[in-house]
């Protein structure tokens, strides 16, 4: 894309509920596939997804689902007070989480690669790669 429009381009990672970006790459990172390292305004952990095997204890890099966190989070879903309380935590410290649902993993220089997406359903849960 770089040698094709003839400019720096780059990726991130974001959604609504956390009001836009969460991460951005480096604009002198070429690799492909990985979405950057978290931006200042938020905090990004991932979180253990036993059903699919994920774990933040994975060799060679953690992976799990991202969550974020930090001031940049939404409150919650307008009037869906069951689904907020599904998606949304506030930890100890009155931080509050969002559980994305993505699957990621950390690389070794703190750039977040996603590399998959689950779904809940009634019978069990969907896994679908990136």
């Amino acid at each position: 894309m770089n040698v094709c429009f003839c400019c720096p381009i780059g990726q991130g990672y974001g959604l609504t509920e956390s009001c836009g970006a969460g991460t951005v790459t480096e604009v002198t990172d070429y690799t492909t596939g990985r979405v950057g390292a978290p931006l200042i305004c938020c905090e990004i952990k991932l979180k253990d997804w036993q059903e699919g095997g994920y774990t933040v204890h994975d060799k060679p890099n953690p992976r799990g689902e991202i969550v974020i966190g930090g001031q940049n989070i939404s409150m919650g879903y307008f009037k869906n007070e069951e689904k907020t309380a599904e998606d949304y935590t506030v930890d100890e410290n009155g931080q509050r989480w969002f559980c994305t649902g993505d699957i990621g993993e950390f690389h070794p220089d703190g750039c977040l690669q996603i590399i998959g997406q689950y779904i809940l359903f009634s019978v069990g849960f969907f896994f679908q790669f990136l």
